[in-house]
């Protein structure tokens, strides 16, 4: 069955953030094996009244958990952040989902504006830009015990990071590149 939500208000949610998108989704399955297939797309969202851009998530249960997003700052796509993250379902079900099972997340940005994800956490007018790629690998059990970081693996690299507040410019120069490598 298919519920799909046309006019969704994200200022009933929280008033930090303001925007309006659709919302859609599909429950299959049992509850042994459930499904689920949703969508989101949200407009014009602003956090703390800072232009982030339009959001568009995708969620699905099966085999695997899935969870991506793509966010696009401006029309021509040149300023852009995306996620995906994935972790296969069976060790979720099972009665210890921390034995062997990788939680899978690539990141992309591509000049992405980092004012309006600032202004949630700090008060000023802290902002910036950011482009990277990277591909992290962790286990599980990780979650269960977040002082245990040392099985991450995987690589980012920053090809540019820079970050502005009046009277300060920190910067990654872009012919510069930084990775920073992780070897479980």
């Amino acid at each position: 069955e298919r519920l799909k939500i046309e006019a969704l208000n994200l200022e009933n949610w929280s008033p930090a953030v303001t925007g309006t998108g659709q919302l859609s989704f599909t429950l299959a399955g049992t509850a042994e094996k459930p499904q689920l297939q949703a969508q989101a797309r949200l407009d014009q969202l602003l956090l703390n009244g800072h232009t982030l851009g339009a959001v568009q998530v995708q969620l699905g249960l099966a085999d695997t958990l899935t969870l991506a997003a793509d966010l696009e700052q401006d029309d021509d796509q040149e300023r852009e952040f995306s996620f995906e993250l994935a972790v296969p379902t069976a060790p979720l079900f099972a009665a210890d989902y921390t034995k062997g099972a990788q939680l899978h997340l690539r990141l992309h940005a591509r000049r992405a504006d980092l004012r309006a994800a600032f202004s949630l956490l700090v008060a000023d007018s802290l902002g910036g830009q950011l482009s990277l790629d990277g591909d992290l690998q962790l286990p599980l059990s990780l979650l269960a015990d977040p002082r245990r970081w040392n099985h991450l693996a995987g690589q980012v690299q920053f090809d540019q990071l820079q970050l502005d507040k009046p009277g300060l410019r920190l910067h990654l120069p872009e012919q510069a590149p930084a990775t920073i490598a992780l070897d479980d």
